[in-house]
């Protein structure tokens, strides 16, 4: 109610008195008015952990607590990850929880999505030893144990024999920290051309367990421990060559999508 002398203006947001030459002027925070712009890209930063998990578990139903806890996400994201994989019709909603439909097609997308962040964020470390792949390999995961660093073996290192559709000379490992804290105890040479060693850092998004590049790890039948399929995957279609060769093998002889 306005008395003499006395007189409010409002506008979208904002409320003011002004009263005997006395301004006070209430202002909303601007986030208010903002529209909510959820998640931009699914495959970016820690929202692609759900995709990761949902890939390496492609026939086990999620709620989104669980899913938000395996993936140490708030619910929240969760939810709006999966809102837009259901809009691409990538993800079905059941009583028991949400399910993917086209594993394959979201495989390939993820990979797709992930190229350029991992080719600018993913920390390589190109070396040689003239010592054997495995000895190399086998070296590196005692090390790692004892330091308590997180390491896990890809590519070629990562296969199992019934797996493999190439051969290739070549150690390759993720790591948790920077491959110079490793390279002088496992004495490497860097090298640009030539090399089969590769110490590879995660971008930090996936630099975890929890849906990450460590997530669901499996142990091989000789004695190491590589990444999971979903990441092998990935990881053969950045590595040139016939990578995607070997990629599509996985597809068919380790991930066994029924899609």
């Amino acid at each position: 109610m306005q008395g003499a002398g006395r007189r409010v203006h409002r506008s979208q947001g904002t409320l003011a008195l002004i009263h005997l030459g006395v301004y006070v002027d209430i202002v909303r925070p601007a986030t208010a008015f903002k529209n909510p712009q959820g998640v931009k890209n699914i495959f970016s930063g820690r929202s692609r952990r759900i995709i990761r998990v949902l890939l390496v578990n492609p026939y086990q139903p999620f709620r989104l607590e669980p899913l938000a806890a395996e993936t140490k996400l708030s619910v929240g994201q969760v939810s709006q990850v999966i809102r837009r994989l259901q809009d691409d019709d990538l993800v079905e909603r059941k009583s028991d929880g949400c399910l993917l439909t086209k594993p394959r097609r979201l495989l390939r997308l993820f990979a797709q999505k992930l190229k350029s962040d991992y080719t600018q964020n993913r920390t390589v470390f190109s070396g040689f030893s003239e010592k054997e792949p495995f000895h190399i390999a086998q070296q590196l995961r005692d090390l790692c144990e004892r330091r308590d660093i997180r390491q896990r073996s890809t590519l070629g290192s990562g296969l199992e024999s019934s797996e493999r559709n190439l051969r290739e000379q070549l150690t390759a490992a993720y790591i948790s920290v920077s491959p110079e804290r490793l390279r002088d105890d496992l004495q490497l040479e860097a090298v640009g051309k030539g090399a089969n060693v590769l110490l590879m850092t995660p971008p930090d998004a996936d630099n975890s367990d929890a849906g990450g590049v460590f997530y669901r790890t499996r142990q091989l039948t000789n004695g190491l421990t590589g990444v999971n399929p979903v990441q092998l995957y990935i990881d053969f279609t950045l590595h040139g060559g016939r990578g995607q060769e070997q990629a599509d093998f996985l597809i068919e002889h380790a991930l066994a999508f029924r899609e």
